[in-house]
């Protein structure tokens, strides 16, 4: 957000700007044969630490899920989107295993939990064949983030599905 961040949130108005130096990806590998869902952790999401200070610092910096919530939350709400507007998800895809990383500083108001969560989602409809409408996108992101506890407006949402 250039100019108004935060006022979205509240019904301000904002200007944005995408930034090219900085990127989320998302990855999704087809599992055929089964229908695992498997999340892997990304580059904020430890489960091994070197001591118990390194594991205290990493949770200061990353919070306790990291960024793995943020595709679970992802999926369960394109699941309960489905469900509301009717749509069947093609089961016989089979499973899948995601992935994510980011350069995106954490914290910095660079949008960067979004980023990952516009990302995923592409590859989740992708992957399903979903007809979930570009204008639905960015509250279905919002509501990914307000459901792991992050507060945020739809600016942010809004330019990653336009793509600047």
């Amino acid at each position: 957000g250039l100019v108004g961040n935060p006022s979205d949130g509240y019904g301000g108005k904002c200007i944005a700007a995408s930034i090219a130096n900085y990127y989320a990806e998302s990855v999704l590998m087809p599992t055929p044969g089964t229908s695992k869902i498997k999340f892997v952790p990304g580059p904020y999401d430890g489960n091994e630490y070197a001591s118990f200070e390194d594991m205290a610092t990493h949770i200061e910096q990353h919070g306790v899920d990291g960024g793995i919530r943020l595709l679970k939350s992802l999926c369960y709400n394109i699941h309960r989107y489905c469900l509301d507007t009717h749509q069947n998800i093609d089961r016989s895809r089979g499973g899948f295993t995601l992935s994510y990383t980011s350069n995106i500083p954490k914290q910095t108001g660079l949008s960067g939990s979004s980023g990952i969560i516009i990302s995923a989602m592409a590859c989740v409809i992708a992957f399903y064949g979903l007809d979930i409408p570009k204008e639905h996108r960015p509250s279905l992101a919002l509501r990914v983030e307000h459901d792991v506890g992050i507060n945020a407006g739809p600016m942010d949402r809004v330019i990653q599905v336009e793509g600047g």
